[in-house]
């Protein structure tokens, strides 16, 4: 439908009024009596006698003489668009591997429209197509607020709401001291420390539990510790963090640290013969 044009005509009383018509040339109305009459939209048009009733759009009447139509600047109408997103219909949270359908309805001044140029558009991962239908399984953790805009010399806009989470996934946890395959003498204090990141809650350090073995037990429970008490021999050490799904997902790390044994210093020479300065002893008896 093609767009419609403002003119302004002079009424009998002298003022303008604006009116709408439905071709840029000529304009068809209807006069009091009903017949058809044509208002040419030229100044030296032979300007006929009589006065035509013409409705404005406001819905008021105004009687125009048909003899003569000053155009103005031609004015297309505005178009109002809008936009409308269908899917999601609501917010809805989704796993990371999912993927998620966006879509979209457009309309100009009510009436439907074409939705191919609609943007889409993410808050934390920018722009994510363009279309009246988009799918992407790109979309990082987070909360999303998707963004469809529809463009028609005015900009219309509609959003939703998308959580992605990370439920498949075990938090990361990783030792940072000490490192692997470390030696340490009986009685060492030993300082373990680690992280643990999950993509959907975030830091959980704190929640770190460390064993001994497997059947060890628990030796401590937090980021980092000094431990000195460890026996000689080899000993695995393991962090391990859940995350706060239901049910957790655990991730966990393990270093090898090696403690030696004791080597006392030798104090004395114990001998069956002692040996003293300037003389020697034998079984008790002592000779110079």
């Amino acid at each position: 439908m093609p767009d419609f044009v403002r003119f302004q005509v002079r009424k009998s009383d002298g003022t303008l009024a604006n009116i709408t018509p439905n071709v840029n040339s000529r304009i068809s109305v209807r006069d009091q009596g009903g017949t058809l009459r044509e208002i040419v939209n030229s100044p030296d048009a032979v300007p006929p006698t009589g006065e035509v009733p013409v409705d404005q759009q406001g819905g008021t009447t105004v009687t125009v003489p048909y003899w003569w139509v000053g155009q103005i600047n031609p004015v297309p109408l505005p178009q109002t668009p809008a936009v409308t997103i269908t899917s999601p219909a609501a917010p809805v949270t989704v796993d990371v591997l999912d993927t998620v359908l966006l879509q979209a309805s457009c309309t100009l001044n009510g009436s439907p429209a074409s939705a191919s140029t609609v943007v889409w558009s993410s808050n934390l991962d920018g722009q994510l197509g363009v279309g009246e239908s988009v799918s992407t399984d790109a979309l990082t953790v987070g909360v999303h607020t998707i963004t469809a805009s529809f463009t028609n010399g005015t900009t219309a806009t509609d959003t939703e709401t998308v959580t992605v989470v990370n439920a498949s996934t075990p938090p990361v946890v990783t030792i940072l001291s000490p490192s692997d395959s470390s030696t340490f003498e009986f009685g060492a204090a030993i300082t373990f420390t680690a992280t643990a990141v999950d993509a959907v809650d975030g830091n959980l350090s704190s929640s770190i539990k460390w064993y001994r073995n497997t059947a060890s037990g628990l030796l401590y429970e937090g980021q980092t510790f000094v431990f000195s008490s460890l026996p000689p021999g080899q000993h695995e050490i393991r962090a391990v963090c859940n995350d706060n799904e239901a049910p957790p997902n655990q991730g966990s790390d393990t270093v090898n640290v090696l403690i030696s044994k004791s080597t006392p210093g030798l104090t004395q020479l114990a001998l069956q013969d002692q040996v003293v300065i300037g003389r020697q002893s034998y079984g008790g008896q002592v000779t110079q």
